[in-house]
């Protein structure tokens, strides 16, 4: 099921992918959380391959659990990363403090089952670059950080290749910043 709210909060049935979803609210981005994400998703999209392929790489090592939480290390690009599972399927994304909520890309929402129509896609807010089109979605599980979380909202926006892990999960969490390390608990 997909879940969204229309630009002016009315909620009502869609017809997606044969199936009848029941929209559900959720947080509508304000202009500048939209112009941030739209900004940090344009400097990821500059990296070279070869930069952003020693990124991931390093993100894939630079996850480790222990009794005092999640801790991220430093990528070569200046962010954190971690592997998130989003309906049982591991995403990668970008740790992102300032974003209000969950925002995947196209592909890793494909990626990870995620039902969405581009053909519902709205203007969901504007950005750096212009109007910022999507639609809203319910996520029906996320694990991050050891934990399990249901019906979180999220966002699958136009363009981009890069999926933010925004406060409607980091929230749930305590954060730490020291150097090059940010522990989550």
């Amino acid at each position: 099921m997909v879940g969204m709210i229309s630009r002016g909060g009315t909620f009502g049935t869609t017809e997606v992918a044969g199936e009848a979803a029941t929209m559900q609210p959720a947080k509508q981005l304000d202009a500048w959380e939209l112009a941030a994400q739209k900004q940090r998703q344009e400097r990821s999209a500059s990296l070279s391959s070869s930069r952003r392929a020693a990124a991931m790489r390093a993100a894939e090592t630079g996850n480790a659990r222990s009794s005092s939480g999640t801790v991220l290390q430093r990528q070569p690009d200046g962010h954190f990363y971690s592997d998130v599972k989003i309906q049982g399927r591991s995403v990668e994304f970008l740790v992102d403090t300032g974003a209000s909520m969950v925002a995947l890309s196209e592909s890793d929402a494909r990626r990870a089952g995620v039902s969405f129509n581009r053909s519902n896609y709205r203007v969901i807010g504007s950005g750096a670059s212009g109007p910022v089109r999507g639609q809203y979605v319910t996520l029906s599980n996320l694990t991050f950080g050891g934990r399990t979380h249901q019906n979180v909202p999220a966002v699958v926006l136009e363009g981009g290749d890069t999926s933010l892990l925004g406060q409607s999960v980091l929230s749930r969490y305590a954060i730490d910043m020291t150097g090059e390390k940010m522990t989550i608990r």
